[in-house]
Protein backbone atom coordinates (compact mmCIF):
# COMPACT_ATOMS: atom_id res chain seq x y z
CA UNK A 1 0.00 0.00 0.00
CA UNK A 2 1.33 3.34 -1.08
CA UNK A 3 1.47 6.12 1.07
CA UNK A 4 -1.30 7.75 -0.64
CA UNK A 5 -3.82 5.06 0.09
CA UNK A 6 -2.64 5.44 3.96
CA UNK A 7 -3.41 9.15 3.92
CA UNK A 8 -6.17 8.36 2.81
CA UNK A 9 -7.59 5.19 5.16
CA UNK A 10 -6.53 7.95 7.82
CA UNK A 11 -8.91 10.49 6.15
CA UNK A 12 -11.51 8.09 5.93
CA UNK A 13 -11.37 6.72 9.83
CA UNK A 14 -11.35 10.50 11.15
CA UNK A 15 -13.79 11.30 8.65
CA UNK A 16 -16.09 8.03 10.50
CA UNK A 17 -15.00 8.97 13.94
CA UNK A 18 -16.35 12.64 13.72
CA UNK A 19 -19.85 11.25 12.10
CA UNK A 20 -19.77 9.16 15.08
CA UNK A 21 -19.41 11.22 17.18
CA UNK A 22 -22.10 13.71 15.85
CA UNK A 23 -24.28 10.70 15.89
CA UNK A 24 -24.01 10.60 20.04
CA UNK A 25 -24.81 13.99 20.23
CA UNK A 26 -27.59 13.78 18.22
CA UNK A 27 -28.70 11.49 20.10
CA UNK A 28 -27.78 12.62 23.57
CA UNK A 29 -29.95 16.06 22.49
CA UNK A 30 -32.66 13.86 21.42
CA UNK A 31 -33.14 11.73 25.10
CA UNK A 32 -32.98 15.01 26.36
CA UNK A 33 -35.84 16.55 24.62
CA UNK A 34 -37.35 13.30 25.03
CA UNK A 35 -36.97 13.77 29.09
CA UNK A 36 -38.55 17.37 28.41
CA UNK A 37 -41.48 16.76 26.61
CA UNK A 38 -42.63 13.65 28.69
CA UNK A 39 -41.54 16.52 32.16
CA UNK A 40 -44.16 18.77 30.08
CA UNK A 41 -46.60 16.25 29.46
CA UNK A 42 -46.94 15.30 33.09
CA UNK A 43 -46.89 19.34 33.50
CA UNK A 44 -49.42 19.51 31.20
CA UNK A 45 -51.62 16.85 32.38
CA UNK A 46 -51.65 18.21 36.07
CA UNK A 47 -52.55 21.37 34.97
CA UNK A 48 -55.26 20.10 33.70
CA UNK A 49 -56.65 17.97 36.50
CA UNK A 50 -56.22 21.37 38.31
CA UNK A 51 -58.08 23.29 35.64
CA UNK A 52 -60.83 20.44 35.29
CA UNK A 53 -61.11 20.91 39.58
CA UNK A 54 -61.50 24.36 39.75
CA UNK A 55 -64.00 23.90 36.99
CA UNK A 56 -65.74 21.74 38.92
CA UNK A 57 -65.33 23.55 42.26
CA UNK A 58 -66.51 27.40 40.94
CA UNK A 59 -69.35 25.79 38.86
CA UNK A 60 -70.61 23.41 40.99
CA UNK A 61 -74.60 24.09 42.29
CA UNK A 62 -74.85 22.44 45.72
CA UNK A 63 -77.93 21.08 46.46
CA UNK A 64 -77.98 20.79 50.50
CA UNK A 65 -80.92 18.46 51.85
CA UNK A 66 -83.10 20.56 53.66
CA UNK A 67 -83.52 20.09 56.81
CA UNK A 68 -86.33 22.13 58.90
CA UNK A 69 -87.10 21.96 62.69
CA UNK A 70 -90.17 20.59 64.23
CA UNK A 71 -92.67 22.93 64.75
CA UNK A 72 -93.44 24.03 68.16
CA UNK A 73 -96.14 21.67 69.17
CA UNK A 74 -99.57 23.87 70.71
CA UNK A 75 -98.98 25.53 73.90
CA UNK A 76 -99.75 22.67 76.92
CA UNK A 77 -99.79 23.19 80.52
CA UNK A 78 -97.85 20.32 81.15
CA UNK A 79 -94.07 21.93 83.30
CA UNK A 80 -93.88 23.11 87.27
CA UNK A 81 -91.70 25.57 88.11
CA UNK A 82 -90.04 24.39 91.30
CA UNK A 83 -87.55 26.81 93.23
CA UNK A 84 -85.96 26.49 96.59
CA UNK A 85 -85.95 29.29 99.64
CA UNK A 86 -83.95 28.63 102.64
CA UNK A 87 -81.69 30.10 104.65
CA UNK A 88 -83.27 33.75 104.76
CA UNK A 89 -82.12 34.28 108.13
CA UNK A 90 -84.36 37.26 108.15
CA UNK A 91 -84.05 40.21 110.42
CA UNK A 92 -80.03 38.87 110.92
CA UNK A 93 -77.52 42.05 110.36
CA UNK A 94 -74.45 42.07 108.30
CA UNK A 95 -71.90 44.99 109.37
CA UNK A 96 -70.37 44.97 105.61
CA UNK A 97 -67.29 47.00 107.61
CA UNK A 98 -66.98 43.52 109.58
CA UNK A 99 -66.89 41.48 105.72
CA UNK A 100 -64.61 43.98 103.76
CA UNK A 101 -67.73 45.44 102.00
CA UNK A 102 -68.24 42.01 100.74
CA UNK A 103 -72.14 42.25 101.56
CA UNK A 104 -74.48 43.48 104.38
CA UNK A 105 -77.86 42.34 105.63
CA UNK A 106 -80.69 43.86 107.42
CA UNK A 107 -84.57 43.85 107.17
CA UNK A 108 -84.47 46.47 104.43
CA UNK A 109 -81.92 44.45 102.34
CA UNK A 110 -83.76 41.48 103.03
CA UNK A 111 -87.01 42.73 101.79
CA UNK A 112 -85.54 43.67 98.54
CA UNK A 113 -83.88 40.21 97.84
CA UNK A 114 -87.25 38.24 99.07
CA UNK A 115 -88.65 40.45 96.70
CA UNK A 116 -86.57 39.81 93.56
CA UNK A 117 -86.92 36.07 94.16
CA UNK A 118 -90.75 36.06 93.87
CA UNK A 119 -89.92 38.93 90.83
CA UNK A 120 -87.54 35.74 89.51
CA UNK A 121 -89.60 32.47 90.00
CA UNK A 122 -92.27 34.10 87.52
CA UNK A 123 -89.80 36.24 85.19
CA UNK A 124 -87.26 33.34 84.59
CA UNK A 125 -89.56 30.61 83.66
CA UNK A 126 -91.64 33.51 81.34
CA UNK A 127 -88.89 35.12 79.91
CA UNK A 128 -86.41 32.53 79.39
CA UNK A 129 -88.25 29.26 79.04
CA UNK A 130 -90.72 29.91 76.29
CA UNK A 131 -93.07 27.55 74.74
CA UNK A 132 -94.70 26.20 77.74
CA UNK A 133 -97.87 27.05 80.17
CA UNK A 134 -96.84 26.54 83.45
CA UNK A 135 -99.17 24.25 85.16
CA UNK A 136 -97.94 25.88 88.84
CA UNK A 137 -95.38 26.24 91.06
CA UNK A 138 -93.68 24.13 93.85
CA UNK A 139 -91.66 26.18 96.60
CA UNK A 140 -89.58 24.28 98.59
CA UNK A 141 -88.88 26.20 102.02
CA UNK A 142 -85.70 24.16 103.64
CA UNK A 143 -85.53 26.26 106.66
CA UNK A 144 -83.86 28.73 108.81
CA UNK A 145 -86.08 31.22 107.19
CA UNK A 146 -85.35 33.42 110.28
CA UNK A 147 -81.77 34.71 112.21
CA UNK A 148 -83.16 33.22 115.43
CA UNK A 149 -81.69 33.50 119.37
CA UNK A 150 -79.51 30.37 120.06
CA UNK A 151 -76.19 32.65 119.82
CA UNK A 152 -75.42 35.15 122.20
CA UNK A 153 -74.03 37.35 119.70
CA UNK A 154 -77.44 37.40 117.44
CA UNK A 155 -79.37 38.44 120.34
CA UNK A 156 -77.29 41.13 120.41
CA UNK A 157 -77.73 42.37 116.63
CA UNK A 158 -80.82 40.98 115.69
CA UNK A 159 -82.78 43.71 114.30
CA UNK A 160 -86.23 42.54 115.60
CA UNK A 161 -87.79 40.00 118.67
CA UNK A 162 -88.30 36.73 117.19
CA UNK A 163 -92.12 37.54 117.77
CA UNK A 164 -91.60 40.59 115.60
CA UNK A 165 -89.78 39.07 112.99
CA UNK A 166 -92.16 36.47 112.68
CA UNK A 167 -94.54 38.88 112.40
CA UNK A 168 -92.79 41.28 110.11
CA UNK A 169 -91.96 38.41 107.33
CA UNK A 170 -95.26 36.15 107.87
CA UNK A 171 -96.80 39.16 105.77
CA UNK A 172 -93.89 39.95 103.23
CA UNK A 173 -93.96 36.33 102.44
CA UNK A 174 -97.90 35.73 102.20
CA UNK A 175 -97.65 38.63 99.50
CA UNK A 176 -94.91 37.06 97.61
CA UNK A 177 -97.23 33.66 97.60
CA UNK A 178 -100.23 35.40 96.53
CA UNK A 179 -98.35 37.38 93.59
CA UNK A 180 -97.43 33.89 92.48
CA UNK A 181 -100.66 32.56 92.71
CA UNK A 182 -102.18 35.54 90.77
CA UNK A 183 -99.97 34.03 87.98
CA UNK A 184 -99.34 30.62 87.78
CA UNK A 185 -102.60 29.57 89.49
CA UNK A 186 -102.00 27.33 91.46
CA UNK A 187 -99.12 27.38 94.19
CA UNK A 188 -98.38 24.55 96.34
CA UNK A 189 -95.69 25.40 99.53
CA UNK A 190 -93.79 23.03 101.39
CA UNK A 191 -91.67 24.07 104.48
CA UNK A 192 -89.24 22.34 107.16
CA UNK A 193 -87.65 23.91 109.91
CA UNK A 194 -84.15 24.23 110.44
CA UNK A 195 -81.60 24.70 113.17
CA UNK A 196 -81.61 28.53 113.56
CA UNK A 197 -85.35 28.52 114.32
CA UNK A 198 -85.32 26.02 117.41
CA UNK A 199 -86.33 27.77 120.71
CA UNK A 200 -83.96 25.69 122.72
CA UNK A 201 -80.35 26.36 122.96
CA UNK A 202 -79.47 22.53 122.33
CA UNK A 203 -80.82 20.59 119.67
CA UNK A 204 -83.56 18.44 120.10
CA UNK A 205 -85.77 15.61 119.14
CA UNK A 206 -88.79 15.48 119.89
CA UNK A 207 -91.41 18.16 119.11
CA UNK A 208 -88.48 19.35 116.98
CA UNK A 209 -90.88 20.89 114.05
CA UNK A 210 -93.85 22.46 116.61
CA UNK A 211 -90.84 24.00 118.67
CA UNK A 212 -89.06 25.70 115.89
CA UNK A 213 -90.26 29.65 114.64
CA UNK A 214 -89.63 28.08 111.50
CA UNK A 215 -93.44 25.85 111.47
CA UNK A 216 -94.61 28.62 113.19
CA UNK A 217 -93.62 31.36 110.81
CA UNK A 218 -95.22 29.19 107.82
CA UNK A 219 -98.34 28.34 110.08
CA UNK A 220 -98.69 32.22 110.02
CA UNK A 221 -97.97 33.32 106.60
CA UNK A 222 -100.29 30.38 105.74
CA UNK A 223 -102.83 32.35 107.41
CA UNK A 224 -102.17 35.83 106.05
CA UNK A 225 -102.47 34.65 102.73
CA UNK A 226 -105.55 35.49 100.75
CA UNK A 227 -104.69 34.10 97.10
CA UNK A 228 -106.96 30.92 95.75
CA UNK A 229 -105.04 28.36 94.91
CA UNK A 230 -102.46 28.43 97.10
CA UNK A 231 -101.81 25.01 99.31
CA UNK A 232 -99.39 24.17 102.34
CA UNK A 233 -97.58 21.53 103.55
CA UNK A 234 -96.06 21.96 107.13
CA UNK A 235 -95.00 18.32 108.08
CA UNK A 236 -94.58 17.86 112.08
CA UNK A 237 -91.21 16.07 111.31
CA UNK A 238 -87.84 17.35 109.50
CA UNK A 239 -88.22 16.09 106.70
CA UNK A 240 -91.07 16.28 103.87
CA UNK A 241 -92.04 13.77 100.68
CA UNK A 242 -93.26 15.72 97.65
CA UNK A 243 -94.20 14.50 94.27
CA UNK A 244 -93.55 16.98 91.21
CA UNK A 245 -94.96 15.55 87.97
CA UNK A 246 -93.27 12.10 88.28
CA UNK A 247 -90.29 12.90 90.43
CA UNK A 248 -90.20 12.27 94.59
CA UNK A 249 -88.24 14.90 96.29
CA UNK A 250 -87.13 14.29 99.79
CA UNK A 251 -86.85 17.90 101.44
CA UNK A 252 -84.68 18.68 104.85
CA UNK A 253 -82.64 21.38 105.94
CA UNK A 254 -79.73 19.56 106.13
CA UNK A 255 -77.95 19.82 109.29
CA UNK A 256 -79.36 16.02 110.78
CA UNK A 257 -77.03 13.48 109.94
CA UNK A 258 -75.01 15.16 107.33
CA UNK A 259 -71.61 15.72 109.67
CA UNK A 260 -68.51 16.51 108.59
CA UNK A 261 -67.64 18.69 105.88
CA UNK A 262 -64.44 20.13 106.48
CA UNK A 263 -61.15 20.10 104.12
CA UNK A 264 -60.62 20.25 100.44
CA UNK A 265 -64.14 18.74 99.92
CA UNK A 266 -66.07 21.40 101.63
CA UNK A 267 -70.08 20.63 101.33
CA UNK A 268 -70.27 17.23 99.30
CA UNK A 269 -68.98 15.07 101.79
CA UNK A 270 -71.50 15.41 104.27
CA UNK A 271 -74.36 15.79 101.27
CA UNK A 272 -73.29 12.33 100.01
CA UNK A 273 -73.22 11.45 103.52
CA UNK A 274 -76.61 12.45 104.54
CA UNK A 275 -78.09 11.34 101.09
CA UNK A 276 -76.96 7.68 101.49
CA UNK A 277 -78.49 7.96 105.03
CA UNK A 278 -82.00 8.64 104.34
CA UNK A 279 -82.06 6.92 101.32
CA UNK A 280 -81.35 3.56 103.66
CA UNK A 281 -84.03 5.21 106.67
CA UNK A 282 -86.61 5.79 103.24
CA UNK A 283 -86.13 2.46 101.83
CA UNK A 284 -86.44 0.65 105.21
CA UNK A 285 -89.65 2.36 105.20
CA UNK A 286 -90.98 1.44 102.13
CA UNK A 287 -90.32 5.09 100.89
CA UNK A 288 -87.89 5.73 97.99
CA UNK A 289 -86.98 9.08 96.38
CA UNK A 290 -85.40 10.01 93.55
CA UNK A 291 -84.16 13.52 94.38
CA UNK A 292 -82.85 15.23 97.89
CA UNK A 293 -83.29 19.27 98.26
CA UNK A 294 -81.17 20.07 100.97
CA UNK A 295 -80.36 24.08 102.54
CA UNK A 296 -78.23 24.89 105.51
CA UNK A 297 -75.00 24.96 103.69
CA UNK A 298 -75.23 28.27 101.96
CA UNK A 299 -74.01 27.20 98.72
CA UNK A 300 -75.86 26.58 95.13
CA UNK A 301 -74.84 23.38 93.70
CA UNK A 302 -76.90 20.88 91.57
CA UNK A 303 -75.91 17.23 90.94
CA UNK A 304 -78.22 14.32 89.26
CA UNK A 305 -79.65 13.21 93.16
CA UNK A 306 -79.55 15.98 94.91
CA UNK A 307 -80.23 20.15 94.70
CA UNK A 308 -78.36 21.85 97.61
CA UNK A 309 -79.93 25.80 97.80
CA UNK A 310 -78.03 29.25 98.52
CA UNK A 311 -78.51 31.95 100.95
CA UNK A 312 -80.86 34.78 100.85
CA UNK A 313 -78.36 36.51 103.07
CA UNK A 314 -74.98 35.75 102.03
CA UNK A 315 -71.84 35.77 103.26
CA UNK A 316 -71.79 37.02 106.89
CA UNK A 317 -69.28 37.42 109.62
CA UNK A 318 -68.82 33.99 110.65
CA UNK A 319 -68.52 32.12 107.18
CA UNK A 320 -65.91 35.64 106.31
CA UNK A 321 -63.73 34.91 109.51
CA UNK A 322 -63.44 31.23 108.57
CA UNK A 323 -62.63 32.06 105.08
CA UNK A 324 -65.36 29.71 103.12
CA UNK A 325 -66.50 30.41 99.74
CA UNK A 326 -67.58 34.03 98.95
CA UNK A 327 -70.47 32.72 97.21
CA UNK A 328 -73.59 35.65 96.19
CA UNK A 329 -77.32 35.19 97.62
CA UNK A 330 -78.90 32.73 95.45
CA UNK A 331 -81.81 30.11 95.37
CA UNK A 332 -82.46 26.69 93.29
CA UNK A 333 -85.34 26.94 90.26
CA UNK A 334 -85.61 24.49 87.92
CA UNK A 335 -89.20 23.33 85.82
CA UNK A 336 -90.15 19.57 85.73
CA UNK A 337 -91.95 17.93 83.34
CA UNK A 338 -93.56 14.11 83.16
CA UNK A 339 -91.45 12.89 80.51
CA UNK A 340 -88.35 14.43 81.14
CA UNK A 341 -88.23 15.03 84.84
CA UNK A 342 -86.74 18.24 86.48
CA UNK A 343 -84.39 20.26 83.74
CA UNK A 344 -83.28 23.52 83.62
CA UNK A 345 -81.36 23.86 86.01
CA UNK A 346 -81.00 27.37 87.08
CA UNK A 347 -79.64 30.04 90.31
CA UNK A 348 -81.98 32.80 91.17
CA UNK A 349 -79.67 35.97 92.31
CA UNK A 350 -81.26 37.54 94.73
CA UNK A 351 -79.06 40.68 94.79
CA UNK A 352 -78.49 42.80 92.32
CA UNK A 353 -74.95 41.73 90.58
CA UNK A 354 -72.11 43.93 88.87
CA UNK A 355 -70.45 41.91 85.84
CA UNK A 356 -67.25 41.04 88.00
CA UNK A 357 -69.20 39.16 90.34
CA UNK A 358 -69.83 41.29 93.49
CA UNK A 359 -72.92 42.33 94.99
CA UNK A 360 -74.18 45.95 93.23
CA UNK A 361 -73.82 47.71 96.96
CA UNK A 362 -75.53 50.94 95.35
CA UNK A 363 -78.58 49.57 93.72
CA UNK A 364 -79.51 47.90 97.52
CA UNK A 365 -78.41 51.29 99.38
CA UNK A 366 -75.73 49.91 101.34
Amino acid sequence: MGVADEIADMQYGQRVAELELQLEQQKAKLAAKSAAFRLASKKLTELERHVSFNEAFFTASPKPPTWITEKPALRTRDVTVCAMLSDMHFDEVVNPREVNGINAYNREIGTQRLRRFFDKVISLPRDHFGGHEYQGAVIFMAGDSISGDIHEELQQTNEDTILGTCLYWSEQLAAGFDMLAEFYGNVHIVSVCGNHGRRTGKERAKLRARDNYDWLLAHMTQRAGSAPGVTWQIPEETDARVQVQNTRYLLTHGNLGFGGGGGIAGAWTPIVRGDLRRRQREGAAGEVYDILLVGHWHTYRTGGEFVLNGSLKGTDEYAYSRSFGIEAPKQALWLETADYGPFGHTPIFCAPMLPDGRIDRGAEGW
